[in-house]
């Protein structure tokens, strides 16, 4: 997610973290405001399932195998796993 100059500075004001906001982008909804721009939005329901969704990945993070994914040259993901030995960097 691309941020303007101002939208960095009221996120660091506000305290937010930029994975609320794609967590908003992904469950959230939107409404058109003037012009082409959108206002997301997540209302008490969609804010339960990110709570949900946060929980679940939380579930993914505690265990003792990192998870992993590699990703082509074309932003496509290939393949996803857990790392049970060392990974060969070239």
């Amino acid at each position: 997610m691309r941020l303007t100059r101002h939208a960095k500075l009221r996120a660091r004001e506000r305290g937010c973290q930029l994975l609320s906001l794609e967590l908003i982008k992904h469950f959230g909804q939107f409404e058109r405001a003037p012009g082409s721009a959108k206002v997301w939005i997540a209302n008490r329901q969609q804010r339960r399932r990110i709570l949900e969704a946060l929980k679940a990945m939380q579930h993914d993070f505690e265990k003792p195998d990192p998870l992993y994914f590699i990703e082509s040259s074309d932003g496509a993901v290939v393949t996803i796993g857990r790392r049970t030995r060392k990974i060969n960097r070239r």
